[in-house]
């Protein structure tokens, strides 16, 4: 009876301890609120032209957009705190692929 009783108050501070942990694992600085986006970007003219048209409706945060080339050099960019930051670039010769990136930042 007694080894019974004393695997119980075992069992029970077990379980209370590992149900602690998980209990007192609380987020204490939640995400920010989801950032709300629309990216648009191709190419056109025959692949000739290559855009990257980027919006955050989210209040707080500002639209970024570039486009680029093979070599990593920045053909077209646009920052805006307010609209659409628009990206648009023709393709060289030398240029490889163009390729359109996006980003925000808070303000």
């Amino acid at each position: 009876m007694k080894k019974t009783k004393k695997l119980i108050v075992i069992g029970a501070l077990a379980l209370s301890i590992g149900t602690a942990g998980a209990v007192s694992a609380v987020i204490t600085n939640p995400a920010a609120s989801p950032i709300i986006d629309v990216w648009s970007y191709g190419t056109a003219l025959g692949g000739k032209r290559t855009y990257s048209h980027y919006y955050v409706q989210s209040a707080g945060y500002g639209s970024i957009s570039s486009v680029k080339n093979s070599f990593g050099r920045v053909k077209s960019s646009s920052i805006e705190s307010y609209g659409w930051a628009r990206s648009d670039a023709n393709k060289a010769w030398n240029d490889g692929t163009l390729s359109a990136h996006w980003g925000y930042y808070r303000f």
